[in-house]
């Protein structure tokens, strides 16, 4: 199992939220067929006894490497940190657009992305994922015109709709790029 504490990679905390699949990869080589997001990771057989030996275990980090714009900081320390904290959670999440839930949803929902994009515009002065985030979105939408609340579904959430349209708002506000908005 995988997961973001030690009781949760060893399966304490009730049935795992990552199950893991391997498949050969090369002479004495496995690789897990998902992406995953972990602190913890327990490797084992799974049912009867295996005399297999793993000798190492290595990963490989997907965060892209984004250019820092801005910063914060103030007499508050801990609210600097907290800008860190979530400028560096959007930096994990920009995953080819905003994925919101790197461990659990692994996918793009509208609601998120609002604020995700909002932190990417200050931390990064993205606009591409944005706007590429933006543009899956709208990909989806559903007979009616309307936008699903995440990329791959076709059930409506109306308020969702809404994020998507203030997000689309945000977008032209922090980028003044009209021509995509049209």
């Amino acid at each position: 199992g995988a997961g973001e504490l030690r009781e949760e990679a060893l399966g304490q905390l009730g049935p795992a939220l990552q199950r893991l699949t391997f498949a050969a990869d090369g002479p004495g080589l496995i690789r897990s067929q998902e992406r995953i997001a972990l602190r913890y990771l327990v490797l084992g057989p799974e049912g009867a006894l295996d005399r297999s030996v793993i000798q190492s275990v290595s990963l490989r980090s997907l965060v892209p490497d984004l250019p820092r714009w801005g910063s914060f900081r103030s007499s508050d320390d801990l609210l600097g940190r907290i800008y860190d904290a979530a400028a560096y959670t959007v930096q994990v999440c920009a995953q080819g657009y905003y994925e919101d839930g790197v461990k659990r949803d692994t996918c793009l929902w509208s609601g998120d992305l609002r604020l995700a994009a909002r932190m990417g515009y200050t931390a990064f002065a993205d606009r591409d994922l944005a706007l590429r985030s933006l543009d899956a979105l709208a990909a989806w939408r559903v007979h009616d015109g309307a936008i699903p609340p995440m990329v791959g579904h076709s059930y409506l959430l109306t308020d969702y709709v809404c994020w998507w349209v203030i997000a689309l708002e945000d977008y032209l506000l922090h980028t003044g790029d009209i021509a995509s908005v049209k």
